[in-house]
């Protein structure tokens, strides 16, 4: 699991069918979730900082105010042309949950006994039950 700052990306026409060739059909769109594209543009060069499908990634504002919903990689990584570095991943996202105050993320997490959870700040969570934790603040 990730807690990333990551920005939106609206691939080109030709991007798209070039990458539709490549990624698996799914059996149709699910009211359930969205697709969204997202944008890295230094992928860290340790394949254990870099994203492969099935990851989880918990999604920080720009301005370090909201936890978005967690989002699991649908695809990726796909080379964005004319960059040098960057890359784009498919992500999929449910439809049914809210973003959540980072201030108010801390003290539920503090409350539970995670009392420095690191929600400004870009890494990978490997802790099992600090990968839970987060998590269970969408509990529904």
């Amino acid at each position: 699991m990730f807690l990333r700052h990551l920005g939106d990306y609206t691939p080109s026409d030709e991007d798209e069918n070039h990458w539709a060739a490549i990624i698996p059909v799914s059996s149709g769109p699910s009211p359930r979730y969205r697709t969204e594209w997202v944008r890295e543009d230094t992928p860290g060069p340790d394949r254990r900082t870099r994203f492969e499908p099935g990851d989880v990634v918990i999604r920080i504002s720009d301005d370090d105010t909201w936890l978005e919903p967690p989002t699991v990689i649908d695809t990726g990584p796909h080379r964005i042309p004319h960059t040098r570095h960057a890359v784009a991943y498919r992500l999929r996202i449910r439809t049914d949950l809210d973003p959540i105050a980072i201030a108010e993320a801390v003290c539920v997490l503090t409350d539970r006994g995670h009392p420095n959870p690191r929600l400004h700040c870009d890494h990978r969570v490997i802790s099992p039950s600090l990968r839970a934790a987060p998590l269970r603040l969408w509990k529904r």
